[in-house]
C-alpha cells in the first residue's frame, strides 16, 4: 500500500509552500530518512525527508504553490506496482475554479439618522475634548451643533 508524502507545515502562520527540489527522481528509491524534497515558503526553507523506504512517486511538479497538507506524491514499498497516474492525484498544478459572482442589487441607502442632542454640562457649556474643539476650530465646524 502506498504512503503518501504531504507538503509539511511549518509554523502557525504558514498558509502556502511549494516543493522547490525533488531529492530524489520520480521513480527513484528512498530509505527512511534519506532527504526527498526541498520545501520553500515565505518565510523559511526546509529540507524534508521520508518516513518510509521504497519508490517515490512524484505528483506535483517543482514551483507549484500548495497548502499545507497538501499531497505532493508516494512513496511505494518493494514490489508494488506505482502506476503512472494515479486517480485523483493532480499531474501538476491544481486547478482551482471559482464560481463567477452573481450579480447582486445595490443595497438601499437608509435615511440619515438624526444626531443626538450635544452633552451639555450643568452650567450649560457643551461638553467637548480640547482636541474635538481644535480639530473642529480646523475644519471650520461649529462644535455647538453637531
Amino acid at each position: 500500500m502506498p504512503r503518501e508524502i504531504y507538503l509539511v507545515k511549518v509554523g502557525m502562520s504558514m498558509t502556502e509552500g511549494m516543493v522547490s527540489e525533488w531529492f530524489v527522481e520520480d521513480g527513484g528509491q528512498v530509505k527512511k530518512g534519506d532527504l526527498v524534497y526541498a520545501l520553500e515558503t515565505e518565510k523559511v526553507n526546509l529540507d524534508v525527508d521520508a518516513d518510509y523506504s521504497g519508490t517515490v512517486k512524484h505528483l506535483v511538479e517543482v514551483g507549484v504553490t500548495l497548502e499545507p497538507g497538501d499531497l505532493v506524491g508516494y512513496i511505494f514499498e518493494s514490489g508494488e506496482d506505482i502506476p503512472d497516474t494515479l486517480a485523483g492525484a493532480p499531474a501538476s498544478a491544481p486547478t482551482e475554479t471559482k464560481p463567477e459572482p452573481e450579480p447582486t442589487a445595490p443595497e438601499p441607502v437608509s435615511a440619515p439618522v438624526a444626531a443626538s442632542a450635544p452633552v451639555v454640562s450643568r452650567d450649560g457649556h457643551i461638553k467637548s475634548s480640547p482636541a474635538a474643539r481644535r480639530l473642529a476650530k480646523e475644519l471650520g465646524v461649529d462644535y455647538t451643533r453637531v
